[in-house]
């Protein structure tokens, strides 16, 4: 009966996940950059919105990489300017293996992951995509 238990409700969770991204919205915690807003009124979830402590820490680590600077001075420049990672694991200091992902997720561009491709989400995005090609 566990085993049951457990597969019905990874199937239940996973078809949640997919609803949530067919409506735009994000599944997870919030990247860096944004925050997450209450339901409305009726309990609809809303999309995330820019938490404006850290959206200039992402538009700065964006510029530094459109201008040819490698990870760790981006990595080292956030860091001096006190901004901190968000997110399950807390505020800590940017790595190379937080920066990096930043940099290549197009969740930025205001898309969602919906299995193995991105479409539109409701979120602003943070970049446009010139500026995230290069």
């Amino acid at each position: 009966f566990a085993e049951i238990y457990i597969d019905n409700l990874s199937a239940e969770t996973k078809k949640g996940k997919e609803e949530r991204a067919r409506k735009g919205l994000h599944n997870g915690s919030a990247p860096f950059g944004y925050q997450r807003q209450p339901p409305n009124a009726e309990g609809v979830p809303q999309p995330l919105i820019f938490d404006d402590r850290n959206i200039g820490g992402y538009q700065l680590a964006v510029r530094l990489c459109a201008e040819g600077k490698r990870p760790a001075i981006i990595q080292a420049r956030l860091n001096a300017l006190g901004y901190r990672t968000t997110g399950n694991w807390g505020q800590r200091p940017f790595g190379i293996d937080t920066v990096l992902p930043m940099l290549h997720s197009r969740f930025y561009l205001g898309e969602v992951r919906l299995h193995d491709q991105w479409i539109p989400g409701r979120h602003p995005a943070a970049v446009d995509e010139e500026t995230w090609q290069r």
